[in-house]
């Protein structure tokens, strides 16, 4: 097949693969190509422009992933579509299916529109999942969002997918500044905002912190708690569960799990305290319920619908380098 509609540069600037895919998506446009006809084969344009067989494939993968190219079995590759303007492919890969990560999926997802097409995955913070959602999708999307956890292998994990495709979401525990990022402050952001509330928290003598040894949240958290309360000289008490914890008087809880959060109202309740007044609690992540419970839970949370759609911002213009989202105490009858 005739590959005059291609050029390549040799010296440029731009990826060689993009250079191929641009190239289809101008015949296409200028209709050297049109829908049905065959595309030459990898070989061929592996050959003719002295490219590497990897090269070309990967822009055959990006081209199919849009939905512009489709392969037949034992015949080779043809034009799908005509239509360039497509809808972006999204991989969104979270950690789990909750509040907080239902309000950024609404948010990322609303902002998007009809300009992307989201599939949705979750990991649940185990890593061999982790590794092989990556590695089974790299290269079938045209970006990638992903919220991982903390673990060693994530920077080797991650290079499967191409950087400028990549969005890291939340958190970046062992990644370093070569990733676009999207996320939240698990420290400074805490202290600071206990500071600014300082008042509050000295009418108690205590503060329990609820947080199971199996939690995934940052312990850059943990430690900012327990720096404010050094800084005030506070008792501070780390709680590995909240089952066996007694409720008292006086003392401030600090609540990651909404189901650690529902057994310390229950032991409360059952102990007539006065959430508020005999007992403070302090909510972490904020959600449409808060609130509403306990005559509104006083929550430490940055804002998931900011950051579904600054994260849907950079799906479509690919601007965004790195961006914090403010962290917020928002004061209400528990506290």
């Amino acid at each position: 097949m005739n590959t005059d509609w291609l050029q390549i540069d040799a010296k440029g600037d731009v990826p060689k693969y993009e250079q191929i895919v641009n190239g289809v998506t101008s015949a296409i446009r200028s209709k050297a190509l049109r829908k049905g006809v065959g595309m030459p084969s990898i070989s061929k344009v592996s050959d003719e422009y002295d490219l590497a067989r990897e090269t070309v494939a990967k822009a055959y993968r990006r081209l199919r992933s849009r939905g512009i190219i489709h392969s037949i079995p034992s015949k080779g590759y043809y034009v799908a579509s005509e239509s360039i303007e497509h809808t972006v492919r999204v991989f969104l890969l979270l950690n789990a299916f909750n509040l907080d990560n239902r309000v950024l999926y609404e948010a990322f997802h609303q902002r998007l529109g009809d300009q992307a097409q989201v599939d949705l995955f979750f990991h649940h913070y185990n890593i061999d999942e982790f590794k092989r959602l990556i590695r089974d999708n790299a290269g079938k999307y045209e970006m990638y969002v992903v919220k991982p956890f903390d673990h060693e292998s994530m920077p080797e994990i991650l290079r499967e997918v191409e950087q400028k495709e990549l969005l890291i979401l939340d958190r970046k525990d062992h990644l370093n500044e070569e990733f676009s990022y999207i996320g939240q402050d698990f420290d400074n952001a805490v202290f600071d905002c206990l500071e600014s509330e300082t008042k509050r928290f000295l009418r108690y003598a205590e503060i329990n912190v609820i947080c199971p040894s199996s939690m995934q949240h940052p312990v850059a958290t943990l430690n900012a708690i327990k720096r404010f309360c050094r800084h005030h000289k506070i008792t501070y008490r780390l709680c590995r569960g909240v089952e066996g914890l007694k409720a008292k008087k006086g003392v401030v809880y600090f609540s990651f799990f909404d189901e650690d959060l529902a057994v310390l109202l229950e032991k409360c309740e059952a102990s007539d305290f006065r959430i508020g007044r005999d007992v403070g609690i302090v909510a972490y992540n904020d959600t449409p319920l808060k609130k509403y419970i306990a005559g509104g839970l006083t929550v430490i949370s940055t804002n998931f619908q900011q950051m579904g759609q600054s994260a849907a911002d950079f799906v479509l213009d690919r601007t965004v380098r790195e961006r914090v989202i403010p962290t917020s105490l928002i004061i209400r009858k528990s506290l």
